[in-house]
């Protein structure tokens, strides 16, 4: 299994999302989990955008 590990994403949506397409993690056929630690709301402008992320990601 391969995991894709994050932390500090402190509301940056639009890179997150870069960096998790640029590191396949969306096209990934194989299982995989994305860990994310840290703050993930508390300083961008793309909060909301965020949490429906973590939220769609999480199920």
């Amino acid at each position: 299994m391969k995991y894709y590990i994050t932390a500090d994403i402190h509301g940056f949506y639009s890179e997150f999302h870069k960096a998790l397409d640029e590191a396949g993690y969306f096209i990934d056929p194989e299982p995989h989990k994305l860990i994310v630690l840290g703050d993930l709301f508390d300083r961008g402008q793309e909060a909301v955008e965020m949490q429906r992320l973590i939220l769609e990601l999480a199920r």
